[in-house]
Formats: structure tokens, sequence, C-alpha cells
């Protein structure tokens, strides 16, 4: 099932585990390291746009839901 829409990280959410990236089957989700917090921990994003086929697996297995397909 492809989708149009693409996942959006809402980083105030995101508690940075990891379980989003892991769950990608296409990989198009990365942990990079940022500067959104003071720990500069490894946040996801969104690696290859193109790639990215929409499937919300990223999405639905997001604990703190700060994935949203827009």
């Amino acid at each position: 099932m492809t989708n149009s829409k693409k996942p959006v990280i809402d980083y105030a959410n995101c508690m940075a585990c990891g379980i989003c990236s892991g769950d990608c089957p296409l990989s198009c989700i990365v942990l990079r390291k940022t500067d959104i917090d003071s720990y500069h921990k490894a946040y996801p994003v969104l690696d290859d746009y193109y790639l990215c086929n929409g499937c919300t697996r990223c999405a639905k297995a997001c604990p703190m839901e700060a994935i949203k397909m827009m």
C-alpha cells in the first residue's frame, strides 16, 4: 500500500527512542545527532523523502504519537 503522505515528526513529543527508524521497511527514517536538545541525542529524520512510500509503519510504531502522516 502506498500513500502520497509522508511522515512529519513532532520533536516536542519525540523521545528519540528509534523505534520508528527500526520499523521503517525501506530505511527512510534514520537517527541523526541534532541540536534539538541539550543532550544532543540522535533524533529520527526522514532521510529519503522520495523513497518513502507512505506506508505509515513509522507513525503506527511511535509510542509517543510524535509522527503524523501529512
